[in-house]
């Protein structure tokens, strides 16, 4: 994850925009992430879910699966907005004015580097608890069980009505990224284990 195309952004106090970011699969926990979205409707009605990829890492015609979440967002038309497949060189643009991003994933993701993407960029986060996204946010995201749909939807309503400790927790993740997670110190690291050995 490049910091120069992932920039920390500015806190955010007025923004209702949630962003998912990724390939449009089951597994990734877009779909409970729909469902929550349309649950939290009655209690925060200007909330908008912005879902960025496609179902696999290119353009791409819809697969039955998005055509599915498509007709399950109609419900609530004008709280969602499908971007499609996003170049990656454009996807730090993605940040900009989002208020939570969501990484709702549902299966032991091994490294999640749009969960990196969210941390270089300073974005409160809610992240799925499964496979190795737990430890590379450590207590910088709020992590939950986002196959629980019900739980997922009360997480968003609290992250977007507790805006301060959110951004706290964005900053630290931010501190996490640069010193955990940039090139310079996987090198560093890596000369380290070289010397060692």
């Amino acid at each position: 994850c490049n910091p120069a195309k992932f920039k920390k952004r500015k806190p955010l106090l007025d923004s209702n925009k949630i962003l998912f970011v990724g390939r449009i699969l089951p597994e990734k926990g877009i779909k409970q992430l729909i469902q929550a979205t349309l649950m939290i409707k009655t209690n925060y009605p200007q909330v908008k879910l912005v879902i960025a990829g496609s179902d696999g890492y290119g353009p791409k015609e819809d697969s039955e699966f998005q055509k599915e979440l498509k007709k399950i967002a109609k419900k609530e038309i004008n709280s969602f907005e499908f971007l499609g497949y996003v170049n990656h060189q454009n996807v730090g643009e993605l940040f900009a004015n989002t208020a939570l991003y969501v990484v709702p994933s549902i299966w032991n993701e091994p490294f999640g580097l749009t969960v990196l993407e969210g941390m270089a960029s300073g974005i409160p986060m809610i992240v799925g608890n499964t496979g190795a996204i737990p430890e590379i946010v450590g207590d910088t995201a709020i992590k939950v069980n986002c196959k629980d749909v019900e739980t997922l939807a009360e997480t968003i309503l609290y992250s977007l009505t507790h805006r301060n400790e959110m951004n706290t927790m964005a900053g630290e993740a931010h501190e996490r990224f640069m010193s955990h997670f940039t090139w310079d110190h996987v090198s560093d690291n890596y000369q380290k284990i070289i010397k060692d050995l």
